[in-house]
Formats: C-alpha cells, sequence, structure tokens
C-alpha cells in the first residue's frame, strides 16, 4: 500500500477511485425533452420545466444497461407569512408555568360537589 495516496495499490492496474454520483440542472421546454435527455452513467441531471411548475431528475445509475430513474416533481409557492407564523410544536417553561398557574386557579374555583342522597325517613 501506498503510504501517500491509500486507493493506489502497489500492483499495477488495481486502482478504483471511489464512484460519486455528479449532479447538474437543465432548463427543458417540456417533460418530454427532460425524459429523452442523455445521461452519462453514474450521473444525475435535475430538470427545470419552463413555463410549467415542474422539477424533474433523471438519474442513471453506474452500469450503462441499468434503467433511468425519472422522477417529477410539483413546485408550490409557499406564502412568506404562513412560514412565519408557524408555531413550535413544544411548549416553552414559561408557557407550560402560566398554563400550571391558571389550572391550579381553575381547580381552585370548582367546589366539590355533594350528592343529594335520600335520608331515610325516621319513623
Amino acid at each position: 500500500m501506498n503510504p501517500y495516496n491509500p486507493y493506489y495499490s502497489q500492483y499495477p492496474g488495481n486502482y478504483e477511485p471511489p464512484k460519486q454520483i455528479q449532479y447538474s440542472v437543465v432548463n427543458a421546454p417540456s417533460v418530454d425533452y427532460a425524459k429523452s435527455y442523455p445521461v452519462a452513467p453514474g450521473n444525475s441531471v435535475s430538470f427545470k420545466i419552463e413555463n410549467q411548475p415542474f422539477l424533474c431528475t433523471k438519474t442513471m445509475g453506474f452500469s450503462p444497461l441499468e434503467k433511468p430513474v425519472f422522477e417529477t416533481y410539483r413546485l408550490i409557492k409557499e406564502d412568506e407569512a404562513e412560514i412565519a407564523d408557524d408555531k413550535p410544536e413544544y411548549v416553552l417553561k414559561e408557557e407550560l408555568v402560566a398554563i400550571e398557574s391558571r389550572l391550579a386557579e381553575i381547580e381552585k374555583s370548582l367546589k366539590p360537589r355533594r350528592r343529594k342522597t335520600e335520608e331515610p325517613e325516621n319513623e
């Protein structure tokens, strides 16, 4: 093993670099154009469909015999007001203390109710 390059073996011809998928973005006039776009093995291409709210991806495996994976996503515009108004799904400590004190006040205001029971008549 070569101490300067761990991927390079001492034996010639055994060097195999790590495989990584490469990504790119292409503007496409239609979904059919994106489906027919050539993609090299081990690569993935994203397509922004012009004049339509779609984003597509086409990914090829590392073998040229594999079928490409084609996925289509619909783009939805988010309102900034809705995003800003999202409250966390947890309770802050100050809020919890306020809730507990309000609950204690409600419990104090409730009076214990006694059932009216029929008393046996003394004869």
